[in-house]
């Protein structure tokens, strides 16, 4: 039985285009969450017949088996579950500045870490933060004038911290030295331990997934 995945987080401009050219076949296509719309317009993907995966509804988590971008999981399954938080070193940035803080997003904002602290290069990750340092509950249900707010906060952080966006920051850019606070992917964080330069102590090194606000 033939079986092809293509997996194109990286590359998925070149995914959607190799899908609409007709050229070539998959069974199954690896996107990210805002890439869907695009597919499911262009008929680049099917429904699923929920027939065939009992498990959707009887072991995953109601929130993704009924995600916001794909109500009802019409086309897609979830493949696993991970966080987005905030990263830092015990040894270059004091905890108290985010565990200790009523809304640990704020830390971004921090002139303090001017330099010394980054984002993930992702608007999909990015806007959320400044969304929660605005106050804003859920990102999905944001207003357009909510969405211009976090817009004009993090063009604040240009100028107020000399913010970095960088796609290796949490599990290269920590262990190097090269920030004291990065937003993380804890899967990410996880894997900076074989970034750590032989003899330095990959234990400084902490993780916070902020609960969300009421």
């Amino acid at each position: 039985v033939r079986f092809d995945i293509i997996m194109a987080r990286d590359f998925e401009e070149e995914a959607l285009a190799r899908l609409s050219s007709g050229e070539v076949q998959f069974d199954v296509w690896f996107p990210t969450s805002q890439r869907i719309p695009v597919a499911v317009a262009g008929s680049l993907i099917q429904p699923l017949n929920h027939d065939y995966l009992p498990n959707l509804q009887a072991n995953v988590w109601p929130q993704l088996a009924d995600p916001y971008y794909d109500q009802g999981s019409r086309y897609t399954v979830p493949y696993v579950t991970y966080t987005t938080g905030i990263g830092w070193r015990i040894d270059l940035a004091d905890s108290a500045d985010i565990e200790g803080q009523a809304n640990p997003w704020d830390v971004f904002w921090n002139e303090k870490y001017s330099g010394v602290i980054g984002m993930l290069d992702s608007f999909t990750d990015v806007i959320p933060v400044a969304l929660f340092h605005n106050g804003v509950a859920d990102p999905s249900q944001a207003t357009e004038a909510e969405l211009v707010a976090a817009g004009d906060a993090l063009v604040e952080l240009i100028d107020l911290v000399d913010i970095r966006y960088r796609i290796d920051g949490s599990y290269a850019g920590l262990p190097e030295g090269r920030y004291a606070i990065h937003q993380a992917w804890s899967g990410d964080l996880v894997n900076s331990q074989y970034f750590w330069p032989g003899g330095e102590d990959e234990g400084t090194t902490r993780y916070l997934w902020p609960a969300k606000s009421e």
